[in-house]
């Protein structure tokens, strides 16, 4: 496993990014040679086939647990080539708004909670991260045609020698297909019911980055930069800490946790809050759940 062993020898990383490290390669050369084992065994005797069994036992334990791991996307989160190449996304576009490392960071955390709520199984929860984590990559020519090149660039990475490994145990080819669809079609605003759930959901936990963590407080307010038109929603962003996301009593709940001046009237003046209301509508519609949104100020609760 070059990949995780590279990784390994990165400076860093934590005690805690190590020990899940080790336990991702070893799973997955153990995955590795159980498949070589029954794909190249030539079973014939009674013994044979007992081990044949055994074998197929073992890589079933295996697999189930590598799976929830959610393998591919934390070596992804962890992988310094994707951090770079966000961080050379953030260098072009100096905007209010983070399209770097710390929005996928931020996108990352609200899909988590996504697969919570919803209680999504592992392999489609790390289907669901991997393309949230590339869902911007392609952001090099601020956000021009960003939805293509991020899904080209995701293709490319998987096909990599280094990759390879973790593509062939966790990911088949309709899997890779999968994700590369749900990033091209990321910023898609109407048509919403032509999107599948998988799709809905990367775009609506990539546009509920509207928290604090959103903004770029080091980006000087230029008004030669493309986002300045916007500058005026900064300060909304500012007053927004957090946000949570439960089904609770048949109703999709998004809860903002926001700081005391904030209203529902000053939430939804955001632009992606427009189409935050439309994407929560259509995916409660699909679970015949209600949408709620709840602003919590103070312990003060603002609904609609």
């Amino acid at each position: 496993m070059d990949k995780i062993e590279n990784l390994l020898k990165q400076e860093g990383l934590t005690i805690d990014e190590i020990n899940l490290l080790n336990k991702i390669n070893y799973l997955a050369n153990e995955i590795d040679r159980d498949t070589r084992i029954i794909c190249q065994g030539e079973w014939d005797s009674q013994d044979d086939m007992e081990m044949l069994a055994s074998v197929r036992e073992e890589l079933s334990k295996f697999e189930k647990e590598y799976a929830s791991l959610r393998p591919i996307s934390t070596v992804l989160m962890l992988d310094p080539v994707i951090k770079e190449k966000y961080d050379k996304i953030q260098e072009v576009d100096t905007t209010s708004y983070y399209h770097g490392f710390q929005h996928i960071k931020n996108v990352v955390k609200i899909m988590k909670k996504f697969i919570i709520a919803f209680n999504i199984d592992d392999v489609t929860a790390d289907k669901l991260l991997t393309a949230t984590i590339f869902h911007d990559i392609g952001r090099t020519n601020v956000g021009k045609d960003h939805d293509k090149f991020s899904a080209d660039y995701f293709t490319e990475y998987m096909r990599q020698d280094d990759n390879a490994l973790f593509a062939r145990i966790s990911m088949k080819d309709k899997d890779i297909s999968e994700i590369k669809h749900a990033i091209l079609l990321h910023e898609q605003k109407e048509n919403l019911d032509k999107l599948d759930d998988f799709q809905l959901l990367v775009n609506f936990a990539d546009k509920l980055d509207v928290t604090k963590e959103r903004i770029n407080l080091n980006n000087p307010l230029d008004p030669s930069l493309p986002s300045y038109k916007f500058d005026l929603f900064r300060e909304i962003y500012l007053d927004v800490n957090d946000l949570n996301i439960i089904i609770d009593d048949g109703a999709l709940v998004l809860n903002f946790e926001c700081n005391d001046n904030m209203t529902l009237e000053r939430l939804y003046s955001i632009p992606f809050m427009q189409v935050v209301d439309k994407i929560h509508k259509e995916l409660a519609r699909r679970y015949k759940l209600e949408a709620i949104v709840n602003i919590f100020t103070n312990l003060k609760k603002a609904s609609k």
